[in-house]
């Protein structure tokens, strides 16, 4: 039976929205058109649920706005004092609210634990699917301790992960970053390795780079939800200006 997806769904924010999202115990997530659709038409704009920049750029890259600063002007940056592992452009990022990119406290003291003995047992993808998965689950603490409600995080949850498909060695691997981020989170006694074992998943399947033009490399990496919600192969150009 087909329901529709009614939390994605109120992510759309036209009135005259052209699609809606629904699931099919069939065919997983998909959209449906409201109305005929042009070629070319825009349909949505979906914000991130979390961006993280990319490790090796993380001093030169604004955790807030993604601006890239050179090194001749790294000195300008703004670290978090208490981690020293998020960067930022100006005071004015670093008082930022925006969600998508807040620098949690809860992450903040992960982080810091994150010695760089433990960084050095894993690769640069790891790094970055350590941190993504870290950042979405110090939001969704935050969405329960102000009561902005969890479904967001309950959608993530529901998008498949192909877990069982992966070879040994990649379920190892992901098993190894979920036991890490266990001992990394404070105040999280709920929380199971099995849990963030399928998060992991989820967000391997389900990133996007956020792309710019002076590294050969992704300068930070998001997790949008309506996009993932959908489940429907595209292209998508992410960029900021």
């Amino acid at each position: 039976m087909d329901v529709e997806m009614d939390y994605c769904n109120k992510l759309f924010s036209s009135e005259d929205n052209k699609v809606r999202v629904c699931s099919s115990s069939h065919k997983g997530n998909y959209l449906v058109a409201q109305q005929d659709i042009e070629a070319g038409e825009t349909l949505f704009f979906d914000a991130p649920y979390a961006v993280i920049i990319s490790d090796p750029l993380k001093r030169n890259v604004c955790n807030t706005c993604c601006r890239y600063l050179p090194e001749t002007n790294s000195h300008n940056t703004l670290a978090c004092v208490g981690c020293f592992q998020v960067y930022y452009c100006s005071v004015f990022c670093k008082q930022s609210k925006n969600r998508e990119c807040f620098h949690y406290e809860d992450e903040c003291i992960a982080l810091s634990k994150f010695t760089e003995g433990m960084r050095n047992s894993f690769n640069e993808d790891e790094l970055i699917l350590i941190r993504l998965t870290l950042r979405v689950l110090c939001r969704n603490n935050y969405s329960i301790e102000t009561d902005e409600g969890t479904q967001g995080f309950e959608t993530i949850m529901s998008l498949s992960d192909h877990f069982s498909e992966y070879p040994d060695n990649l379920k190892e691997r992901i098993n190894l970053m979920a036991v890490t981020i266990n001992c990394l989170l404070p105040n999280s006694p709920d929380l199971e390795s099995k849990m963030i074992q399928n998060l992991i998943s989820k967000i391997r399947n389900n990133n996007f780079g956020i792309w710019t033009r002076v590294e050969n490399m992704p300068s930070a990496v998001s997790f949008y939800l309506l996009l993932f919600s959908c489940e429907i192969p595209m292209i998508i150009e992410i960029f900021k200006k």
